[in-house]
């Protein structure tokens, strides 16, 4: 039973080990993965002649060589999990050398006295006596089975889809396998001296296998389950026929020569078989390999190498990728030094791909189309002395193909001498003469999409140059606008205090501070004149606030204050206005609001801007509503301004709060006086600073409602609001020719 379980267990590690190795042997994956299996059938080899002989000596020399190729198992299964799924080994160049020399001491210790220095048969087995070499094996063998199993959990955390069902099932067979080896093998021989279970350790293998096989199955592990049915079959028949070959030996043996065989033998020969049979084709190519590289005598079936060309030109677009495919084929299915394409367009060579040539061979447009003028296929033995076969020398080429359309000429094919030092056989020439108009034609498209690629890679740098052009231009833009701002806030603040001395004496002499106005004429004239200074004050003062704004130089100080009393000051302010339209002005507020943070200076302005923009949109005999309330926000108050006014689209509503965004549609359709657009805009900025957000709700003819929001007042939020205006703030600047002092010119009011 010992041996049938080894036997099935090296049979299904050998196999998958094999087909995934001859399915990508350049892949790291691949490599490591049967690295890893075949550790897996020296170890369980190793296992069972230690379990299996009555003789110390043997038993002994078994269980160190069963650590030794446990410690081989280890490390590839580490560098195996490391790799997986990638083609090229994952791990730094220093700590791949740190932990090979680390496995090759402690296997070194493995096989020495050092790990086992003793073993006493008993009648419950061999036991064992385990030396300092064992502390060893346990530090950097279980530790490299831990660390694998770790890197497996985190590649499965950490991966979706197919993958992470791969990762998945490795994990288990990996948990499965090394879990039984440790509790059951590992522990119990080194600790309590007792190794009845070790006979079971190719039993633990299967799980791995077995796991692994599945997900190669089902979830196309390292990318072989088309190859899997064939395998299968594969070593299926390879089974039948190694039991059968053995049980022929063991019946010659014993009838023939008389020989009776022991189950030591019997296992020795199955061994041997299993490993003959499986080395037999890899060995058979290698030496293939070997005395083709030396002799140079394999020959090619031309219906499958032409057929293979023709799958090439089939499947590649670019030009460049049919000339570097085609050749690499020619040259190594035809045994030939060296090659190249020469492709001609429009008298001037457009593409050149070389391979087997020492240096990049230089090809002129002089004696390419020399050449390509005689229309014939040309060899250089063939040739008698002249031009020709003296430009051939030049070229350092053997044959000339020319490629060529029924319409016009491709180019050229030029070839070295054969490997072999033979000359170009009648069959080479016939293949390639089959081959070159073919190739002509398939050059001849891909040309076309050559053109347009390149054409693409030109209109991809003008689109560059185009869009860095775009850039600096944009740049010039920003500053521009920068310097525009900083000449609306000079201009601004420059124009505010001479227009605010002109409102003052209007109004001195409107309200006939200076002598009676007995001219009703003059009376309407200076009403007139007294409310344009008026709006171009407001003008003024948002285009400075604007420049404040952009600037940062908009300088807020918070506190926590009531509302009502700031409501009550900012509509005995603007009743009046109201009262011209016969307006309802109302405030409407919840019951226990708490204080709000905000700045007392610019939170009038705020309702002020809302509420005129209300009474200015608003027919006669209308109604505006203002109410506070909270919100369904946490720590915030809610603020509207209502009106019955002609309402605005959904279109125009989010125009408004952009700079200089004045919308003519429905919502300005009422007769209203010009300005800026910069009221909505400045009101934003105001509501942003205060650390709310503003919108806006209206339906055409129903009216429209302007909601912001404000903090509710907390000490830390309120101190660290005023922190940040300090930070993110400076001082005022003085505008050249003016002073700070301007800005606190007393406005005379009406």
């Amino acid at each position: 039973m010992d041996l049938l379980i080894l036997v099935f267990s090296i049979l299904g590690n050998l196999s998958l080990g094999l087909l995934v190795y001859f399915k990508n042997p350049k892949s790291t994956t691949n490599r490591l993965f049967f690295a890893l299996t075949l550790s897996l059938f020296l170890m369980l080899t190793a296992n069972y002649f230690s379990v299996g002989d009555h003789d110390p000596s043997t038993i002994l020399t078994g269980i160190r060589f069963a650590m030794f190729f446990a410690s081989a198992v280890s490390y590839f299964y580490l560098l195996f999990v490391l790799t997986f799924p990638k083609s090229t080994l994952q791990l730094q160049t220093r700590k791949f050398i740190i932990l090979t020399a680390l496995t090759l001491t402690t296997m070194l210790v493995d096989i020495s006295a050092y790990t086992f220095t003793s073993i006493k048969l008993t009648d419950s087995g061999a036991q064992p006596t385990p030396g300092p070499g064992i502390i060893l094996f346990a530090i950097v063998t279980v530790g490299s089975v831990i660390a694998s199993i770790y890197t497996l959990i985190h590649k499965s955390r950490h991966s979706t889809g197919v993958e992470k069902t791969q990762f998945n099932f490795i994990l288990l067979g990996t948990s499965v396998m090394f879990g039984l080896i440790i509790t059951t093998v590992f522990i119990p021989v080194n600790v309590f001296q007792y190794s009845a279970f070790a006979p079971l350790l190719p039993v633990y293998t299967l799980a791995f296998v077995g796991a692994t096989a599945y997900a190669i199955v089902r979830h196309r592990l390292l990318d072989v389950r088309v190859i899997v049915a064939r395998t299968v079959a594969y070593v299926g028949v390879a089974t039948v026929l190694f039991v059968f070959y053995i049980l022929l030996s063991v019946l010659a043996a014993t009838f023939f020569l008389a020989t009776p065989f022991t189950v030591r033998q019997i296992a020795v020969l199955s061994i041997i078989s299993i490993i003959t049979g499986y080395t037999f084709q890899p060995l058979r190519i290698l030496f293939t390999r070997l005395t083709d590289n030396i002799f140079y005598k394999n020959d090619y079936d031309s219906n499958l190498f032409l057929s293979s060309l023709t799958k090439v030109m089939a499947e590649a677009i670019l030009i460049d990728d049919i000339a570097h495919k085609l050749l690499q084929k020619i040259i190594s299915e035809m045994r030939i030094t060296r090659g190249a394409f020469v492709l001609t367009d429009a008298g001037k060579i457009f593409v050149t791909e070389p391979q087997g040539y020492k240096e990049e061979p230089k090809f002129s447009e002089k004696d390419v189309f020399a050449l390509q003028a005689l229309d014939k296929n040309l060899i250089f033995e063939e040739l008698e002395e002249g031009p020709s076969k003296d430009l051939m020398r030049k070229l350092n080429v053997t044959v000339v193909i020319p490629l060529k359309t029924q319409v016009d000429h491709v180019g050229l094919l030029f070839l070295g001498e054969k490997a072999s030092g033979e000359i170009y056989s009648a069959k080479d020439i016939k293949v390639l003469e089959i081959f070159s108009p073919e190739a002509a034609i398939s050059f001849e498209n891909a040309k076309s999409v050559e053109k347009i690629r390149r054409f693409n890679i030109t209109l991809k740098e003008q689109v560059e140059r185009a869009t860095h052009e775009l850039k600096d231009a944009n740049a010039q833009l920003k500053e521009l606008d920068k310097l525009k701002d900083e000449f609306l806030s000079v201009a601004s603040h420059d124009l505010r205090t001479p227009m605010t001395a002109i409102k003052g004496y209007l109004w001195m002499a409107i309200n006939e501070r200076a002598g009676k106005i007995t001219n009703p004429d003059l009376k309407r004239y200076l009403d007139i004149s007294y409310t344009s200074a008026e709006r171009m004050i407001q003008l003024i003062n948002d285009l400075l606030n604007v420049s404040r704004i952009k600037a940062g130089r908009m300088q807020m100080v918070f506190e926590g204050l009531d509302l009502k009393p700031l409501m009550d000051q900012i509509f005995a302010e603007i009743m009046s206005k109201a009262a011209e339209k016969k307006i309802i002005l109302k405030y409407e507020a919840d019951a226990g609001i708490p204080k709000v943070i905000l700045d007392k200076q610019r939170f009038p302005e705020i309702l002020q801007n809302l509420i005129g923009n209300a009474i200015k949109f608003t027919p006669e005999k209308g109604k505006i509503t203002v109410t506070a309330k909270k919100s369904k926000e946490k720590g915030l108050v809610e603020i509207a301004v209502t009106d019955t006014g002609v309402g605005l689209s959904k279109e125009d509503s989010s125009k408004l709060f952009e700079k200089y965004g004045r919308i003519e549609s429905s919502y300005t359709a009422a007769k209203t006086s010009g300005g800026t657009g910069l009221g909505l805009y400045i009101t934003k900025n105001y509501v942003d600073m205060h650390g709310g957000k503003i919108w806006v709700e209206s339906e055409v003819g129903k009216g429209t409602s302007f909601i912001f929001t404000l903090k509710i007042a907390d000490d830390e939020e309120l101190k660290k609001m005023n922190a940040a205006q300090k930070k993110e703030t400076s001082p005022t600047i003085p505008q050249p020719g003016n002073s700070v002092a301007r800005e606190a010119t007393v406005t005379i009011g009406k």
